[in-house]
């Protein structure tokens, strides 16, 4: 994911020397840090889709719980807290 980030990124940069593509440059590998947490945000926001319905969510699964007013055993699975929501 972060390789179409940093191609993303770099077909904004301007053409000419100073802004060379080569991988070994400091601005490729300055871009590529960029593009690596692009990534990230990007999969999180994946993530809190998947936690918007509890059917998918495992990370907020005490959330739903609360608010459905649901009081169950945090030593269950996710898969039975899930059903009981």
């Amino acid at each position: 994911m972060s390789d179409k980030y940093l191609k993303s990124v770099q077909s904004l940069l301007p053409d000419g020397p100073a802004f060379t593509r080569d991988a070994s440059a400091n601005i490729t590998k300055l871009l590529k840090g960029l593009a690596t947490e692009l990534g990230r945000v990007d999969g999180r926001a994946v993530d809190l889709l998947d936690e918007s319905d509890p059917r998918t969510a495992s990370e907020t699964l005490a959330d739903w719980e609360r608010v459905y007013g649901i009081t169950t055993d945090t030593t269950l699975s996710d898969a039975v807290r899930r059903d009981a929501i």
